[in-house]
């Protein structure tokens, strides 16, 4: 299609077929069926998550550092939840970027990256600021006490979250919607530009590797090491001591301060693994050559790492299933409670019936008593055998009658 030939003439000329039909493949298989599928994973996952980390049953159960550390993963779990959402209709996009008219498409097409990277620069943040609590409340306690809270754990998320969506401003204006007449027919297209000038958008490229990748990197590197040695170091001496005393037992404090830590440490190492390499690449080979956003192989590239990515912000879930037994028997009592309930409401209206059958039958007899007191031996007793057959409205009735007669 000459669209396709004018739009493509400024990538690079040597770019081969074979490369060209791997970018495809791989564009197939990450952007149509693993992104999607991964995506829905990430959204239903996050959910339970924000769910079962806010039910009172594991509110109750928690100190009040560890309210404050179970913020922070509230606050990472909404911003996962939103990233898969945002992340989503990207398998509607068109593989050769052309778009018949101006519709949600292509609008999505031309917002999605700063959206996105303001979701992405959110949870990686929140991250940093978790390891950052817990390396305080770990490493030292006493200087802690008095800063860590519930209340600091919320400020801290909002900051976060306003200083992400300030940071990517500039992203959404990098893209521009342009159009194209070819064959009598109008196609749309995106072209991206440098926001103010080339040397801004290197700076600035250069300034979100470093405030996005590098610095969360290694504080997310410091933190973990230090809380890996001091938990060893904890586990160490626990075994030393209950070597003298075998009647001794970790308290329930100290075990679920380790278990909020270990839940960190798993979070940072998958995003070591899966999104600290993929973004520095990225941003490093941006920033040496931007016409090579057109190259096929860095197009390839992208899509594996964009898809490593979806894959941090959907399998917290598992994690914290694997990890946390709190979580587990919140989670269990959640999905159990329903039927529970339903088989205690059926407890107590059969309960309730039978109670209510034995007051009805006392008081029938106390009325029957009293209105037998006039009639004579045989007879009375001959009444009272017959009223245990009998509603207590007709027993009363034939005593009456029986009294009259």
């Amino acid at each position: 299609m000459l669209c396709e030939v004018q739009l493509n003439s400024s990538c690079a000329a040597n770019n081969m077929s074979r490369e060209q039909q791997l970018f495809r493949d791989i564009y197939h298989i990450f952007y149509r069926f693993g992104l999607p599928s991964v995506c829905i994973f990430g959204f239903l996952g996050n959910i339970i998550n924000l769910v079962v980390l806010n039910h009172k049953r594991l509110q109750r159960s928690l100190t009040n550092k560890e309210l404050a550390a179970n913020a922070y993963l509230v606050g990472l779990a909404f911003s996962d939840m939103t990233f898969c959402i945002c992340a989503f209709p990207s398998m509607f996009l068109p593989e050769e970027q052309f778009y018949s008219d101006k519709g949600f498409l292509i609008h999505y097409a031309q917002y999605c990256a700063a959206i996105i990277n303001i979701f992405i620069l959110t949870s990686t943040w929140i991250t940093a600021a978790f390891a950052i609590e817990r390396y305080l409340a770990i490493c030292h306690p006493l200087t802690s006490r008095n800063i860590l809270s519930l209340r600091s754990s919320q400020y801290v998320i909002i900051i976060v979250f306003l200083g992400s969506v300030v940071f990517n401003i500039p992203v959404f204006w990098r893209y521009s919607i342009n159009e194209v007449v070819c064959e009598n027919r109008t196609a749309y297209f995106l072209e991206q530009h440098s926001v103010i000038s080339f040397t801004f958008e290197h700076a600035y490229r250069a300034i979100w590797a470093t405030c996005g990748n590098f610095v969360p990197s290694v504080i997310l590197i410091f933190a973990n090491v230090c809380l890996v040695v001091r938990i060893r170091g904890s586990y160490a001496l626990r075994k030393k001591f209950n070597r003298y005393d075998t009647n001794r037992c970790s308290s329930p404090p100290a075990e679920a301060n380790n278990k909020i830590t270990m839940i960190l440490i798993s979070i940072v190492v998958m995003f070591l693994i899966l999104v600290a390499p993929s973004e520095i690449i990225k941003q490093c080979i941006l920033l040496v050559d931007d016409v090579i956003t057109c190259n096929y192989t860095y197009m390839s590239i992208e899509v594996v790492t964009n898809f490593m990515q979806s894959l941090n912000f959907s399998l917290n879930f598992i994690l914290y299933c694997v990890i946390n037994k709190s979580y587990r028997n919140t989670m269990r009592h959640m999905f159990c409670c329903y039927h529970e309930d339903r088989h205690r409401l059926s407890y107590r209206s059969s309960y309730r019936s039978t109670l209510n059958e034995g007051i009805a039958r006392e008081e029938t007899t106390v009325v029957i008593q009293n209105e037998t007191e006039c009639l004579k031996p045989e007879k009375r007793e001959a009444l009272l055998n017959y009223c245990t057959h009998k509603t207590c409205h007709e027993t009363v009735t034939d005593i009456h009658d029986n009294s009259l007669s």
